[in-house]
């Protein structure tokens, strides 16, 4: 009968078999190389999953703190639009109000013992406060808008955060 040893030698047959024998093992050691690096790759990608969403979370972040930013730029663009308006209303009522005592201060000179004359500044002045009465109604008016808005500002005005 015919057989393996006849075809090689016993040396040849051995190193055959140490060669199935370093193989198998060199398999074995690939597979369990191939395993941890599966284990890396799937541990890498759960971190970029996770950076990625830190980078969600800051940027979601970034766009609240611009936000608030902004609403308080604007509040105090707000604001500063008030205090001018408030600022030019003063220096209008000023003026109006030196106008008002040159006025009254020509009449006082011009009065005479002429009782149809101080009857005709008389209703002058009556004008002149009813005019008065008109401009701080106006003027109150005015104030009581421009303190709504002020505590409506206040209101939308960022709170500081701890």
């Amino acid at each position: 009968m015919f057989s393996i040893s006849d075809l090689f030698g016993g040396w040849q047959i051995k190193v055959a078999v140490v060669a199935l024998v370093v193989g198998g093992a060199l398999g074995w050691h690939y597979l369990d190389k191939s395993k941890a690096v599966t284990e890396a790759t799937t541990e890498y990608k759960v971190q970029v999953k996770q950076a990625k969403d830190s980078l969600d979370a800051y940027e979601e972040n970034l766009k609240l703190i611009k936000l608030g930013y902004a609403r308080q730029e604007e509040a105090t663009r707000k604001q500063n639009e008030l205090r001018k308006r408030d600022a030019e209303a003063a220096a209008r009522a000023d003026a109006q109000l030196n106008g008002l005592l040159d006025t009254i201060a020509r009449g006082k000179e011009s009065i005479s013992s002429d009782p149809s004359r101080a009857i005709s500044i008389g209703a002058t002045y009556g004008e002149l406060f009813g005019y008065c009465s008109k401009e701080y109604t106006t003027m109150a008016e005015a104030a009581t808008r421009h303190a709504g808005e002020v505590t409506d500002l206040l209101a939308r005005w960022p709170k500081e955060q701890n």
